[in-house]
């Protein structure tokens, strides 16, 4: 039996190191057959030999995380936990340089599965990517995150929404309304994801502008 204590510096750290409701430390103490007391600023770490060394490694990477400004979230720490159990480094920093955009609502957008990853990376390797899957795989979602993020930094002047108009049994020019009003149908899981990306305001700023169109 083993007893390693961390001390917190900064008190700020402490609820975004625990979680909601203390989620964080008790998935590693779940999955490493640990046991985590706070007392003040100090935390201590109870347990076999082993597992308290890996769980220290993993809560001291966690705080460097927090120090550079990114907060890892419940899908990094079961990375990372499945990795330091297998004996490996929790990998955090490569999870944190992942992250393609954080959201006026401070919601972080990045890939999760290894396809999402490629994706991304051919993204930023290829002026055209076409990308193929079933729905709800984040293709639309991530493609406009990347977009939102090129004309945040500068990298683009301005963003043009496309998308293939698959008729429904019916010909779009038999469809009510403007050519505007016939094709936002098809263009609104983009408008969903600008939304969500830019709020309705700097998002109808820009289609004003002419920075979206």
């Amino acid at each position: 039996m083993k007893v390693a204590r961390i001390k917190i510096e900064d008190f700020s750290y402490i609820p975004l190191l625990f979680g909601k409701k203390d989620e964080n430390l008790k998935l590693i103490e779940k999955d490493l057959g640990v046991e985590f007391v706070l007392r003040d600023n100090s935390l201590r770490i109870k347990g076999e030999n082993e597992a308290v060394n890996r769980a220290k490694k993993l809560v001291e990477d966690l705080i460097r995380q927090l120090h550079q400004g990114y907060s890892p979230d419940k899908r990094d720490l079961q990375r990372a936990l499945k990795r330091v159990k297998e004996g490996k480094d929790s990998n955090l920093e490569e999870y944190s340089s992942e992250i393609v955009l954080i959201t006026p609502r401070g919601k972080k957008i990045k890939p999760y599965t290894e396809g999402q990853r490629k994706y991304v990376q051919a993204i930023k390797e290829n002026e055209v990517v076409f990308a193929i899957g079933p729905a709800g795989t984040g293709k639309t979602y991530l493609a406009v995150a990347m977009a939102v993020a090129s004309l945040g930094k500068g990298e683009v002047l301005r963003m043009i929404l496309t998308r293939p108009t698959v008729e429904a049994g019916e010909k779009l020019g038999f469809l009510p309304g403007g050519l505007e009003e016939k094709v936002e149908p098809y263009l609104r899981p983009l408008y969903d994801a600008l939304y969500e990306m830019l709020l309705a305001e700097k998002f109808h700023s820009f289609m004003e502008r002419g920075i979206i169109e």
